[in-house]
């Protein structure tokens, strides 16, 4: 693990948590990049399906995605915004889990029923979600390559 990821994994252990504002649109709509405020503890044995994880790729970026699947091995992510899903990801890779965060003035545990109700949706939806992402993007090229421009 990068030095910056030792150092968040310190800050955990020392203050409790480790306070950020995410960036980037991968965990839309549930985190909102540049405007939410998220604090991640330290994950306490494995993660489960649907938790949130804070994780260092092996580019030595921090992503925080959400779990899709739990192997023996290691865990397969994928953000709410997203259709691909990552590399396995290895438990000495992870920096923390999601426990809450700040919309405005408002605290959301991460773990509270709405959001885990919104974790079984998310994860439930994804194939039909996928489908309409893959025609909407064959609309579109369709539109382009025959000299219209393509509102959508």
């Amino acid at each position: 693990m990068s030095p910056d990821g030792q150092k968040k994994k310190e800050i955990i252990e020392r203050q409790g948590a480790y306070l950020s504002t995410p960036q980037g649109r991968s965990m839309l709509p549930m985190l909102r990049g540049m405007k939410d405020t998220i604090a991640v503890v330290a994950l306490s044995g494995r993660a489960k399906k649907r938790d949130i994880l804070l994780y260092e790729n092996p580019q030595g970026t921090h992503v925080l995605h959400r779990v899709i699947r739990v192997t023996k091995e290691g865990y397969y992510m994928r953000g709410d915004n997203c259709y691909m899903v990552e590399p396995l990801l290895l438990d000495e890779q992870v920096i923390g889990k999601l426990d809450q965060f700040w919309r405005g003035e408002k605290c959301h545990r991460a773990d509270g029923i709405w959001w885990r109700f919104y974790g079984v949706l998310v994860c439930l939806s994804f194939p039909l979600r996928y489908v309409c992402h893959a025609v909407l993007c064959k609309i579109k090229k369709w539109l382009r390559t025959n000299g219209k421009d393509a509102p959508l």
